[in-house]
């Protein structure tokens, strides 16, 4: 690895990825600092390029696909550059960078919890399946478009017991992907919109077990999915779901961001 580049290369190789920009200074326009934000997971962090190479500073108290997001990103450009990544002034690679993070992200959960920072516990593999469903979501899109629709999965956090909750939303029981949540939020009508109503995703998947196709993406992401050809099936079996639930209690729930996801054991 060579340990120096040049500010252009370094903004041409972020260009080259999503979820990247690149901070100039405002008066000689030298390259400052990039800086990767992805709205989809929350994962963000910055990379200083430095003399020595590229100085990477990741954010703590957060869920553990933080980590692995945040590493891949650093490494796939770093080695785009051949250039070495350096933590707390050390080169690393990317077991270890991985390694000092998970250390360093522990101890910060505990600062958290000590200042009383607000969070959503959930268990690590449901985490797992929310980020790589959300990080994969335009090009899952893409590769089953007229096949179903994928919807997004939105996080939610429980008042009474500080669970993350995740929730899809189904209109008017449509041919659709049924991704791995808690809670289906069922529309009855979209031309006369009503008070959408929360179904558990276990009595939808059961409803609607033998339609659905259960297949993996190109990227191993696993997709459930009724078929527009079962499209007015789903529709009529779905017709009466409205009567026997209720909506989402308002007071019960709020809305959380990925940042504020704790998978770390207790």
């Amino acid at each position: 690895m060579r340990t120096q580049v040049s500010a252009d290369e370094v903004a041409r190789a972020a260009a080259g990825r999503p979820c990247w920009t690149v901070r100039r200074s405002v008066f000689r326009r030298a390259l400052r600092q990039l800086r990767y934000a992805n709205e989809a997971t929350g994962v963000a962090f910055t990379l200083d390029p430095v003399a020595a190479g590229l100085h990477v500073r990741l954010n703590l108290a957060r869920p553990s696909f933080y980590g692995l997001e945040a590493v891949g990103e650093v490494f796939h450009l770093a080695e785009a550059l051949r250039a070495d990544v350096l933590c707390a002034d050390d080169a690393v690679d990317a077991d270890d960078l991985m390694k000092v993070w998970l250390a360093a992200n522990a101890e910060g959960w505990d600062v958290a919890e000590e200042a009383g920072a607000e969070y959503a516990t959930i268990e690590t593999e449901p985490c797992l399946r929310w980020w790589r469903w959300q990080r994969n979501l335009p090009e899952l899109r893409a590769e089953f478009d007229g096949v179903a629709w994928l919807p997004s999965v939105t996080l939610l956090m429980e008042n009474a017991t500080g669970r993350a909750v995740r929730l899809s939303t189904w209109a008017e029981g449509q041919a659709e992907a049924l991704p791995d949540v808690d809670y289906v939020l069922y529309l009855a009508s979209v031309e006369r919109p009503t008070e959408p109503v929360a179904i558990p995703a276990a009595v939808v998947r059961e409803l609607l077990d033998d339609l659905l196709v259960r297949t993996l993406s190109t990227d191993g992401v696993e997709v459930p999915y009724v078929p527009v050809a079962a499209d007015a099936v789903a529709r009529e079996r779905a017709a009466g779901l409205a009567a026997d639930h209720s909506p989402l209690a308002a007071d019960a729930y709020r809305m959380i961001s990925p940042a504020q996801l704790c998978d770390q054991p207790e």
